[in-house]
């Protein structure tokens, strides 16, 4: 008897076929299988890094620049765009004017130092002769105006890669160590220029119900175009590892300026400390001219992001105390790692970061995380201040929700002659404490 012949249910390899006996392989076209395989690598798309606050704005622009083939960095406040910038390299940034945390132009500004032939786009929706001049001065390759037709941004994109394209091809390659070197060099340059022109001028502190005023923050400008604002000026001195110099010498500088004031117009003072001074001795020292002032100053530590790092943080509170200082606990937000250390430090004030206040008065669950914030603060005795408040809608929303000082833009504006803040001269007026 002749036994049947079974047909094997084994493909190559001795893998078990399918049902229906085929593999996807098997159903394509030679010249298309071997193309699938052997696909040559995919080329690097160009980055670009887009900075704007309106989330249906911002989806629109980059789902329209994502369709012409590049990647896009999304951001949606200053701080996060200047860190972008100084940690990464983007072939255009495009950035929107007015931002929370740091406003376009400073974006643009830590940019272009950073990397001077990173082309430049800003964008604004109220645009002004004065900023238009500033974009300018900057070098930006295009000043746009919101709402910005596709065609239009289509144009702009591509013409910014093209620049680059051709300044990277004009420039003679030098080694890379060398090129880091050139950039590092030429920061310390514009750092030390900028540190020889800063100008020191004090916003005002008010009380959030009676707007009389309790106190002034510095505010830093200089006459170099690339660093000509805070956020710029800090961000270098961080890179280059010199923010302890930067803060000392601000203090000093911000020591002079209030002294200057009439005495019903001091109140206190708010002056930065880098964490890492908690560390020296100096700080501790009863030495002019910080401490012939002691009782009007305020030490706020700004630890956005890090906790503090000191073992002994009570003895060293109390030490400062002794000679005279009150503290304070900047840029506190919901993220702050430093929140269990709050309790440690007790500090007499507690200052809300900024990006927590903006529009504050639209969104009930952002007001509720206020609510939060200052009650834990008050549970701790300390006074809350708000930071970066541009609206007279967002001082009303932090007064409802407890917060008992404010500070920002809507108290003082910059002076036509001098280019500084002058104190007091804001869209609403500051009265003096009785």
């Amino acid at each position: 008897m002749q036994t049947a012949t079974q047909t094997s249910t084994l493909g190559p390899h001795g893998r078990e076929r399918p049902p229906g006996g085929a593999y996807v392989a098997d159903t394509l076209p030679r010249r298309t299988f071997d193309t699938v395989r052997f696909a040559a690598p995919r080329r690097a798309a160009r980055t670009v890094l887009l900075v704007e606050d309106d989330e249906l704005v911002a989806r629109t622009l980059a789902r329209t620049i994502r369709e012409r083939g590049y990647d896009v960095v999304h951001v949606s406040d200053g701080r996060s765009a200047i860190e972008s910038v100084t940690t990464r390299r983007f072939d255009v940034v495009f950035s929107d004017l007015n931002l929370p945390g740091a406003s376009g132009v400073d974006i643009l500004n830590v940019a272009r130092a950073y990397d001077p032939d990173v082309p430049l786009v800003l964008m604004t929706g109220a645009p002004t002769t004065s900023t238009a001049i500033e974009a300018c001065s900057l070098g930006v390759l295009e000043y746009l105006v919101k709402p910005t037709p596709t065609a239009e941004l289509i144009r702009v994109l591509e013409r910014a890669v093209a620049t680059r394209k051709q300044v990277i091809a004009a420039r003679t390659t030098e080694p890379s160590m060398n090129a880091v070197s050139s950039v590092t060099e030429s920061m310390k340059a514009l750092f030390d220029r900028a540190l020889a022109s800063l100008e020191i001028s004090l916003e005002p502190i008010v009380d959030a119900r009676t707007r009389a005023l309790m106190g002034h923050a510095p505010k830093l400008t200089s006459n170099v175009e690339t660093l000509n604002r805070d956020a710029s000026i800090t961000a270098a001195a961080e890179h280059l590892g010199r923010l302890v110099e930067l803060r000392q010498l601000v203090r000093k500088r911000a020591v002079e300026v209030f002294l200057d004031l009439p005495k019903e117009r001091q109140g206190s003072l708010f002056l930065d400390v880098h964490p890492s001074e908690l560390l020296d001795g100096d700080l501790y020292a009863p030495v002019p001219p910080l401490s012939t002032i002691a009782e009007h100053v305020v030490l706020q530590l700004r630890v956005r992001g890090a906790t503090l790092p000191v073992a002994d943080l009570a003895a060293r509170a109390s030490v400062l105390r002794f000679v005279g200082y009150r503290l304070a606990i900047a840029d506190l937000d919901v993220g702050l790692a430093c929140l269990s250390q709050l309790g440690e430090l007790s500090p007499e004030f507690v200052k809300l970061d900024h990006d927590i206040v903006r529009k504050l008065e639209t969104s009930a669950s952002q007001k509720r995380i206020v609510s939060a914030l200052v009650a834990m603060c008050r549970a701790f005795d300390s006074q809350v201040v708000a930071e970066g408040v541009s609206t007279a809608e967002e001082r009303d929303a932090l007064f409802e929700a407890g917060c008992e000082y404010v500070q920002g833009a809507l108290f003082a504006h910059a002076s036509p002659h001098s280019g500084t803040r002058r104190v007091g001269e804001g869209s609403e007026r500051v009265r003096r404490q009785p």
